[in-house]
C-alpha cells in the first residue's frame, strides 16, 4: 500500500534532478594498507616466526611429544592438527629428542598481503645437526645417514589484522639444495 501512495505522489510537477552516480561510490573501496611495509619486513615477520615455531617444536619432542597443544600458539589451527597427531605418534613410540634445531638461509618466496590478511612463503634451511633422536631405551636411534641440513618452503599466515605470523605448512624444497 504504501509503495501506491509513493507512486501516486510522483505524478506531475517538474523533472526531477538527476541523482548522483550512487553505484560509482559504493563501489570505489577504500585504500587499504598492507600488514607489511615491505617485502623485507614481511620477511623478518616469517623468521621470526618460524624460529619461534622450532622452538615450540623442540621443547615438545625434547618432552616426548607431551603437551603437543602447545603448538596451537604458533600455528594455524589447521596445521596444528596435524602437527598434534604427530607428536602423539612420537610419544606412543616413545621416542624423545636432545637438542635443538634452527633455521637459517632464508629468502621470500612470495608476499600476499591484502591490508587485513597476508599469505607470506619463505624458502628455509632446517638444520638438526645438534639434535639427536633417542629411543625408549634412552639409546641414541638417530639414524646414520640423515641429511642434517634440509631446504623447505614454508607457509605463513597473519593472524587477522596483525603482523604476527603463524606457520601453516612445511613441505621439504624438491628442487636444487639451497642450504
Amino acid at each position: 500500500m504504501l509503495l501506491v501512495l509513493g507512486l501516486a505522489a510522483c505524478g506531475g510537477g517538474s523533472e526531477p534532478e538527476p541523482s548522483p552516480d550512487v553505484s560509482a561510490s559504493a563501489s570505489a573501496e577504500p585504500e587499504v594498507e598492507p600488514i607489511f611495509a615491505s617485502d623485507e619486513e614481511a620477511l623478518s615477520a616469517a623468521v621470526s616466526a618460524v624460529k619461534s615455531y622450532a622452538v615450540v617444536s623442540d621443547a615438545i619432542t625434547n618432552e616426548g611429544g607431551t603437551g603437543s597443544d602447545r603448538i596451537r600458539e604458533v600455528v594455524t589451527e589447521e596445521y596444528a592438527a596435524e602437527l598434534i597427531a604427530e607428536f602423539d605418534a612420537f610419544a606412543k613410540e616413545g621416542v624423545r629428542t636432545e637438542g635443538s634445531s634452527s633455521i637459517d638461509t632464508t629468502s621470500l618466496v612470495s608476499n600476499d598481503d591484502s591490508g587485513s590478511t597476508a599469505i607470506v612463503s619463505i624458502y628455509a634451511c632446517i638444520d638438526v645437526s645438534n639434535s639427536t633422536l633417542i629411543g625408549p631405551g634412552g639409546a641414541d636411534v638417530t639414524p646414520s645417514d640423515r641429511p642434517l641440513r634440509n631446504p623447505v618452503v614454508v607457509q605463513l599466515e597473519a593472524v587477522p589484522n596483525s603482523k604476527v605470523l603463524l606457520v601453516d605448512g612445511i613441505d621439504p624444497w624438491s628442487g636444487d639444495d639451497f642450504c
